[in-house]
């Protein structure tokens, strides 16, 4: 056999599966052989052939590293368990393994073509390796989707509650059911809340990373630990563009000759959940004066769109949530009032995209 200077395994997975591929970096030029593709389900017994496919067609006197994206929640049992067998893992931001692919002049999405990029992805530069969260960090993820739920099927029983009440027919039982409904969704949401805390106080660093992100106006304590559960601290981040594309907040733009030119709105294939969770603290971060709502009024002003002002306020509340984690610093507000002949004249910004992206990546 050739010599061989370095493995790699690419891992495309969904919620039912993942597809592997195996390839060797040859030490006489860097070229890069694939050896083997396989198929297993997302589940411990299909982690466990995984590894038994892996001890059979690696090699054991080569570094190996297995990479994969981070997509939702369905990597991370796959990620724990390889750690555990005390293998090299790296988990990549989606938006890098596609640009990595489009650098290929590789636009085909499947599986097998998915895994083999990926591998490819791994074998040609060094990664960093990842580290897994605390269990306690996973479990806030969980907590904080659930208080989520929650809180969605709360709004839902308080509308069918208003509909029923101004019905033709009102019946004293239905209403009290669905009084029962909201106050029990109330309790086990304040529960939740509470537990999400009690966590939090068990480890130093993440307290202090919620310092950090409370500081901002408008972010309590459980949107401060929503954002970092979903975001695994931010540890995986080296930008402000990742982030706002790893939560949907990117801009997106349709536009070719002169027959299409649709108006600039944010991808939203990203974290639903950040964007939800920061949805709340937006409508109080503009209450206050300050850059937040400089970013709101001025956008509002232009184009008469509140909902794209709180969009606007709430990428940037990201972005600045970032840098404070990142910084480990606290929010100092440098707020002065912008005088009118400073903001500029509608004509400097021509198209709501550009008044978007002049604004959001300030």
């Amino acid at each position: 056999m050739e010599n061989i200077r370095k493995q790699a395994v690419g891992v495309d997975i969904s919620k039912d599966d993942f597809a592997v591929s195996l390839v060797f970096v040859l030490a006489s030029d860097g070229a890069i052989k694939r050896v083997r593709r396989r198929k297993f389900t997302n589940n411990l017994k299909g982690f466990q052939a995984f590894k038994e496919w892996l001890d059979k067609y690696s090699l054991a006197d080569v570094y190996l590293v297995i990479m994969m994206e981070a997509t939702g929640v369905y990597h991370e049992e796959l990620a724990y368990y390889l750690h555990d067998q005390h293998l090299s893992v790296s988990i990549q931001l989606a938006n890098k393994v596609k640009a990595f692919a489009h650098s290929l002049n590789e636009y085909s999405k499947t599986d097998p073509i998915d895994a083999d990029i990926i591998a490819q992805m791994a074998a040609e530069r060094v990664v960093d390796l990842w580290q897994p969260a605390s269990k306690n960090m996973l479990t806030i993820k969980s907590l904080s989707r659930q208080r989520e739920q929650l809180i969605s099927q709360r709004t839902r029983v308080m509308n069918q509650l208003h509909a029923h009440r101004h019905g033709a027919c009102k019946s004293p039982q239905i209403i009290l059911r669905y009084e029962s409904l909201i106050e029990l969704y109330e309790e086990m949401s304040e529960q939740i809340e509470r537990e999400m805390e009690q966590l939090m106080k068990q480890e130093t660093t993440l307290q202090n990373s919620v310092e950090h992100l409370t500081s901002l106006h408008g972010i309590g304590l459980v949107t401060a630990l929503t954002i970092i559960a979903e975001m695994d601290g931010f540890r995986l981040f080296t930008s402000r563009s990742q982030v706002v594309s790893y939560a949907g907040y990117d801009i997106e733009r349709k536009q070719s000759g002169s027959s299409l030119n649709s108006q600039g709105r944010i991808s939203k294939r990203g974290n639903a959940h950040i964007r939800r969770a920061l949805y709340m603290p937006s409508i109080s971060a503009v209450s206050k004066p300050g850059i937040f709502k400089d970013i709101y009024d001025r956008i509002v002003e232009r184009t008469g769109k509140k909902k794209m002002g709180l969009v606007a306020v709430q990428r940037k509340l990201l972005t600045t949530m970032y840098a404070l984690q990142k910084n480990g610093t606290n929010y100092q507000a440098d707020y002065r009032e912008i005088p009118k002949n400073e903001v500029g004249k509608p004509n400097d910004l021509p198209t709501v995209t550009t008044l978007l992206e002049s604004v959001l990546v300030s």
